[in-house]
């Protein structure tokens, strides 16, 4: 461990992608669970509009894809040591900008 502090900077860097994305799986929980309620409680008389849905789906494409590479990423021990485990976990790792491009560009035409 170096005496600078450089090593506890990088651990906590670490967890910072973790806690946004959980942040954000919150924050996106919440948003479905006040539309459910609000369906509820106003039956017939709430609609959901095709934008909300829109931005509903956008969101889960979004959020699951970084979440299960880190979930996974974080939860492998010893990934490095399966070839085949870390060629796909690279792969998919390699392709979440792409996923991300994607969704920006079939949701927000």
């Amino acid at each position: 461990m170096s005496s600078d502090g450089s090593d506890d900077f990088y651990q906590a860097w670490m967890l910072v992608g973790p806690v946004c994305l959980g942040t954000a799986f919150v924050g996106y929980t919440a948003i479905v669970g006040a539309i459910i309620v609000k369906k509820r409680l106003y039956g017939n008389s709430y609609n959901i509009s095709p934008r909300e849905i829109r931005l509903l789906v956008q969101a889960f494409f979004l959020l699951v894809p970084p979440a299960l590479l880190i979930l996974i990423g974080s939860l492998i021990q010893g990934l490095e040591e399966q070839n085949w485990a870390y060629a796909i976990f690279n792969i998919t790792a390699a392709l979440n900008p792409a996923n991300t491009l994607v969704n920006y560009v079939l949701f927000n035409p």
